[in-house]
C-alpha cells in the first residue's frame, strides 16, 4: 500500500470481487475506486502521479485513474525481466528507481528511468532489491 502525501488517501492492491487492481481509498468517507489493473502502487511525492507494476512493465496514472502510460516496457534488452516490488521516486518525482528480477533465475537488478525521456539506466546487477533512495551530495 502507499499513502498520498497529504495522507488522505491510500492506493493498495485488491484482489475482491469489484475491487480488482489499483485501488484508491479515501479515508474521510470509506469511498474505494478501482483505477488500473496491476500491483505494488507507489505514489509520487507531489501526489500527481502513482506507479504500479503491470506484469513486465512500469505505468504511471494519475490517482483518478486517467492518463495511464507505461514507463518501462518489454524492450528487446528488457524482455527477461519482470517488475519487483517496490517502485521507489525520486524526491523530486522525476525519476523511477525499479527493481527487476530475471525471469529465469533468482538475479535482480535496479535501473533508474527518467520519466521526461524514458531513458533507462542500469544502477546494479545481481545485487539486492532497494526499497529507499538516497542523494547522492558527489563528495
Amino acid at each position: 500500500l502507499s499513502w498520498s502525501p497529504d495522507s488522505k488517501f491510500l492506493a493498495v492492491t485488491a484482489n475482491q470481487p469489484g475491487y480488482g487492481g489499483i485501488v484508491v481509498i479515501d479515508l474521510a468517507s470509506g469511498a474505494m475506486k478501482t483505477i488500473a489493473e496491476g500491483s505494488n502502487p507507489s505514489w509520487s511525492p507531489k501526489g500527481d502521479w502513482i506507479a504500479y507494476g503491470l506484469a513486465v512493465k512500469c505505468m504511471i496514472i494519475h490517482p483518478d485513474g486517467t492518463d495511464a502510460r507505461s514507463v518501462l516496457d518489454k524492450e528487446r534488452k528488457w524482455m527477461n525481466y519482470t517488475l519487483d516490488a517496490p517502485i521507489v521516486w525520486s524526491p523530486e518525482g522525476d525519476r523511477l528507481l525499479l527493481n527487476q528480477r530475471r525471469i529465469y533465475g533468482t538475479h535482480t537488478r535496479v535501473i533508474t528511468v527518467d520519466l521526461a525521456t524514458g531513458h533507462a539506466i542500469k544502477n546494479s546487477k545481481d545485487g539486492e532489491v532497494v526499497s529507499g533512495w538516497v542523494p547522492y551530495s558527489g563528495k
